[in-house]
């Protein structure tokens, strides 16, 4: 399993996105853009929902988080159990 910030995946702040897949992660992103009460990211989800993998954006915006997983090291298994012990929310 791997994290990488909103941030770092093109979002406004540093929640953790974790997944075993740049699949989940881009899944992930996209469910805490739409959850959040903060304007400004209910902004941002409107305006990549409408993003395509045919518009150049998506394209991009896809290979950058693929990269960025694949760069990112493997949550270690202590963070692992520590994931198991806190309720998500």
């Amino acid at each position: 399993m791997k994290k990488l910030t909103c941030a770092e995946l093109g979002g406004l702040c540093d929640t953790e996105i974790k997944g075993n897949t740049p699949e989940e992660i881009m899944m992930g992103v996209g469910e805490h853009l739409k959850a959040s009460d903060d304007p400004a990211h209910k902004e941002l989800f409107e305006r990549v929902s409408k993003i395509t993998m045919e518009d150049q954006e998506g394209i991009d915006w896809d290979k950058g988080v693929r990269e960025k997983f694949a760069a990112a090291p493997d949550m270690t298994q202590e963070e692992m159990e520590l994931e198991r012990e806190v309720p998500l929310m």
